[in-house]
């Protein structure tokens, strides 16, 4: 756990509430930094197509701590892994890491994996 990353995200919530999701199904709260494949308002305002969505980082708030979660198209990916979970770095973020088989990153599939990595991590919902 880091308590100051988990401070910085609730000053992002704060400043930009609007930037701030909640997986659908868990309520997490997340913030995404790129754009996903089904956000077709956003898209056009980017001037980039669906296909363009093939990774998606995001800070992942559950629980007591933030995680960085990273999740990339096979396309996308340097390597065909599925996923990998790396040791906190010296700041002490947790990265979590998946590849997934589709052609582009949407919110269903991001939020899925997510789920994927909670079960793998017992993350409470």
């Amino acid at each position: 756990m880091n308590p100051t990353l988990l401070a910085d995200f609730e000053q992002r919530a704060r400043f930009a509430p609007d930037e701030v999701y909640r997986h659908q199904a868990c309520g997490w709260r997340y913030i995404p930094v790129h754009p996903f494949a089904d956000e077709a308002a956003l898209l056009v305002q980017l001037g980039w197509q669906a296909a363009q969505c093939t990774a998606v980082d995001a800070l992942w708030a559950c629980g007591d701590e933030v995680l960085m979660l990273q999740v990339s198209t096979q396309a996308a990916a340097a390597q065909p892994v599925q996923h990998v979970q790396m040791q906190p770095d010296p700041q002490g973020h947790r990265y979590l890491i998946s590849i997934v088989d589709a052609p582009c990153l949407t919110r269903p599939l991001f939020e899925a994996v997510m789920q994927d990595w909670a079960q793998r991590l017992s993350t409470p919902t």
